[in-house]
């Protein structure tokens, strides 16, 4: 017999294995191989079938068959092992791993000692573990005592306490996996077997590297039936020709153990006249994550421009694949993604998380908002009417302040009769304790939590707009499949395990989207076998992102897993560097990329990285690193003209017609922060205050001493024992729902209790010297003619107003600022506007107008000459509106003191002014 070729090795009582060196012409060349050993069939293939290890390869297969033909055949059956064995499976043919993970997590119950640990993470990792034992062909020892001297033998110690509960552990639950229906990869290795009894016709098999044990299991099979043969890329293979790449790969990543140091290696590649990666190849070390991702747009745009129509992007760092994709569709550029999201981050998981969160929380108002804005929430109503609702909740939350309690908010809203405008929001509400009532807590089977889960969907008017979206639909069809799956297993979960397990469904599953047809394709490396691609950038070949693959969480020392036959960190590096290897033989140009600084420290590229640039540059001089296209953004010119003040003046019709004291004081101290509060109404929005602040402390002694004075008006006629008991009583009543909420509101409450004795005293010296309580938080208003003739409204409330001798009035505003304070405002020469306000809007009667400080101690500060303020400031406001509407500019113009706080500052940019 003729000797066999180099590469071939024949099997008389098994498949054949061809070993052919790695580069773009491969699947050509096996193309060629399966045409010669079907010459008899020729034209008609259907009957042969062809491996392959991903359907992406197929087309260029299919191809190549066809032109190493030369004229029309049948094309063979093209399949992947586990497509080939799924066709097999019956319904029940199998547990899916949904259904084991359920069984074991049942199991892991008992297990007291793994309390505080996530029984669902050790379910999956123990299912890892099982899968990749099969896969090794390999059986754990029968007891729990063989297992802990196995893995007693591979850390080298003697058999402890731990070591003994991880080898009960995992021979308990290897056993608990075993009982009942076959595993998937289990039952896909048995429908294969079966099918391998009625092999007729011969097999090809392209490979992406050497097929693991439990693949060969079955080529063995069928090759006692029917021919086999193995395509195997072998870059040991490469005869390193004019245009080929092997002999610096083999140099930088032996395949094989070799003594010779890296420096005469590289010595052998100068001596032999070893064509450079040069031109080929190239490593980019980029600043940032986004010059990364602006160095692969650029080279992306580079590289269209030149024609080429195959381009991969290969996502090591999936966060600066995502910025790069970005990148590039803001420039038209759209990129299929073969990656996909995980679809725990799509809008439809956030509508499912949103809920969980709302019911753990009892309606806590930032979740019942996301809930409330995310799009398939009644997706069926008008889009006006819809966001009225949603409005109208957000508003009515922040003003009742509720931050949590669902039937206290659709309660505070049905109390809202004079509302009419709310009515969409009471129906929203309604809809959101509708799929409240659908959702039990209490604990249930996957399946009967997944029911109740599709009512909310109903209940919040969901499921068609989530059926109408891609990933939405993804959502829908993964509830539906594993309803179907788990039904009547038997085995309850509560509310927090249901989450946790929807959370690793969700966190598990993956959302591509199909509608994208690009020469810009989005993969990972193992994606990439055997594809040629005109061009391929890795981002993130850092050794964080471009590192070898982490076995199971379980049994995973190095040691214990050469003890057990299991592949170890030597294994996952050879793959990695033979993936590496095939996508560069297989691209006509490559980048290798990434982030080189991040948090001010550096970031080193991958380790095969560095030994390609070290081995290249001791053979050719060059270390293949290159700049990174785009480099930093332009800085801005220091020659520009500073930032200028803005200064927008109004149209007449544009003006208001009415003003309050706070929209008059904003108008004196910026009249920009006016201009953007009360002409474009970009005011802070309200909030919920889930703790009181200083406004709302406020707020509480405004109502308090308001509700105190209207039923004591003269505090002279009432024992003082007594009025303090019943201030006491009504100021702890005014507390007492922020205090039952939160403990630390105590606080606030025992500040006002200590104010309560001065501040009775202080009222008794008022009422000693003629003052008399007439009026609390007192509405007023009153119309003024400006200059050209239109009306100004002058708006306000008054916390108090006096009543003295001769019908002479005061008017009193509560602060519950330091008396210093008070001081300093009232000095500030007519710069501060609301006692003049409130004597404007009381009238000439006005003869007293106070701050009252309630904060360090309890005195009042008086407005020197009320009257005559409040003439020079009436004049000054109809000269301001009547200049406004002549078109006088609204300069930002505010002092420190008023710009610390301004919610304006970002839009006047007061920082960057000259």
């Amino acid at each position: 017999m003729a000797a066999p070729e180099p590469g071939h090795e024949p099997g008389p009582s098994g498949p054949t294995t061809r070993r052919l060196a790695p580069g773009e012409d491969f699947l050509a060349r096996c193309a060629a191989h399966i045409l010669a050993a079907c010459e008899a069939r020729l034209p008609d293939l259907s009957g042969v079938v062809v491996v392959l290890p991903n359907l992406l390869l197929a087309p260029e297969l299919r191809r190549a068959i066809a032109v190493a033909a030369g004229w029309q055949l049948l094309l063979p059956g093209i399949v992947t092992l586990s497509g080939w064995a799924d066709r097999l499976l019956g319904a029940a043919a199998c547990d899916t791993p949904a259904r084991r993970q359920i069984r074991l997590f049942s199991v892991l119950r008992d297990w007291r000692m793994l309390e505080g640990n996530s029984r669902w993470q050790i379910a999956d990792a123990l299912i890892a573990l099982f899968d990749e034992l099969s896969a090794a062909r390999v059986e754990l020892p029968p007891g729990e005592q063989a297992l802990a001297e196995r893995l007693s033998a591979g850390y080298g110690t003697g058999i402890a306490e731990p070591l003994s509960f991880e080898a009960r552990l995992v021979h308990a639950l290897w056993l608990a996996d075993r009982d009942g229906a076959p595993s998937l990869p289990a039952a896909r290795c048995l429908a294969l077997g079966e099918l391998a009894q009625s092999a007729q016709a011969p097999l090809f098999v392209v490979c992406d590297g050497e097929p693991p044990p439990d693949q060969r299991v079955f080529f063995h099979a069928w090759a006692r039936r029917a021919p086999v043969e193995l395509f195997v890329p072998d870059r040991r293979l490469a005869n390193g020709g004019a245009d080929s790449p092997s002999a610096v790969l083999n140099a930088a990543w032996p395949p094989d153990p070799v003594e010779a140091p890296l420096i005469e290696r590289a010595a052998a590649l100068r001596n032999a006249t070893t064509p450079s990666l040069a031109g080929r190849v190239a490593l980019v070390a980029a600043d940032s994550l986004e010059a990364l991702a602006r160095h692969t747009a650029l080279q992306v745009r580079a590289w269209l421009a030149e024609g080429r129509t195959t381009i991969a992007l290969i996502a090591a760092d999936r966060v600066a694949a995502r910025r790069a994709r970005a990148l590039l569709e803001r420039d038209d550029i759209l990129v299929a993604d073969e990656t996909g999201w995980k679809l725990a981050t799509t809008r439809a998981a956030a509508l499912v998380d949103a809920w969980h969160e709302v019911v753990a929380g009892d309606g806590y108002h930032r979740s019942l908002l996301d809930l409330l804005k995310s799009p398939f929430v009644a997706a069926g109503l008008d889009p006006a009417q819809r966001a009225a609702a949603i409005d109208g909740i957000e508003l009515h939350l922040a003003r009742r302040n509720i931050a949590a309690g669902l039937d206290v908010l659709a309660a505070s809203l049905d109390a809202e009769t004079d509302r009419p405008h709310l009515a969409a929001a009471r129906a929203l509400t309604r809809a959101i304790l509708a799929a409240r009532d659908a959702f039990a807590r209490t604990s249930a089977e996957p399946s009967r939590w997944i029911a109740r889960l599709l009512a909310v969907f109903d209940a919040l008017d969901a499921r068609a707009a989530l059926a109408n979206d891609a990933a939405g639909a993804d959502l829908l069809d993964l509830l539906r499949s594993r309803a179907a799956e788990l039904d009547g297993t038997g085995r309850r979960l509560d509310f927090a395990e249901w989450r946790e397990w929807l959370d690793r469904q969700l966190e598990a599953a993956t959302f591509r989207d199909s509608s994208i047809d690009s020469p810009v394709v989005m993969t990972h490396l193992a994606a990439a076998r055997l594809r040629h691609f005109d061009a391929a950038i890795v981002i993130g070949a850092d050794r964080q992102h471009l590192a070898p693959g982490e076995p199971a969480a379980l049994l995973s020392h190095e040691a214990v897993r050469r003890e057990l036959g299991l592949p170890g960190r030597e294994e996952t590096r050879a793959r990695l560097r033979d993936d590496l290897s095939l996508l560069i033989a297989n691209s006509d140009r490559l980048c290798i990329a990434w982030q080189a600084m991040q948090a001010d420290e550096r970031c080193l590229p991958a380790v095969e990285v560095e030994l390609l640039a070290l081995v290249h540059r001791a053979a050719f001089g060059d270390d293949l690193h290159r700049a990174a296209l785009g480099g930093r953004p332009p800085c801005a010119d220091p020659t520009l003209a500073p930032q200028r003040r803005p200064a927008p003046a109004l149209a007449a019709a544009d003006v208001p017609q009415r003003v309050s004291a706070s929209g008059y004081q904003s108008l004196v101290d910026c009249p920009y922060q006016y201009f953007t509060r009360h002409v474009l109404g970009l005011g802070e929005r309200e909030e919920v205050s889930e703790a009181l602040e200083k406004r709302d402390y406020g707020e509480r002694l405004h109502a308090i001493l308001a509700d105190f004075h209207r039923r004591y008006p003269v505090v002279a006629d009432h024992d003082d024992a007594l009025l303090l008991v019943d201030l006491e009583a009504q100021s702890r009543a005014a507390f007492a729902a922020e205090i039952e909420r939160n403990a630390l509101e105590l606080g606030w409450l025992e500040r006002w209790l200590r104010r309560l004795p001065a501040y009775l005293a202080w009222q008794r010296e008022r009422e000693a010297v003629g003052w008399r309580f007439s009026l609390a938080e007192a509405r007023r208003d009153m119309t003024f003619e400006l200059a050209d003739g239109a009306p100004l409204r002058l708006e306000g409330r008054l916390d108090r107003v006096d009543a003295g001798a001769r019908g002479a009035l005061a008017v009193l505003d509560y602060k519950t600022q330091p008396v210093a304070t008070l001081d300093a405002r009232l000095k500030s020469a007519g710069e501060d506007v609301q006692l003049a306000v409130y004597t404007i809007l009381q009238g000439e009667a006005v003869t007293q107008a106070a701050y009252v400080a309630l904060d360090d101690s309890v005195k009042s500060r008086e407005l020197a000459d009320p009257q005559m303020a409040a003439a020079d400031q009436y004049q000054r406001l109809v000269d301001a509106f009547s200049a406004m509407r002549d078109g006088a500019p609204l300069p930002a113009h505010g002092t420190p003191r008023v710009c610390r706080h301004c919610a304006a500052r970002g839009l006047c940019r007061r920082d960057w002014f000259a």
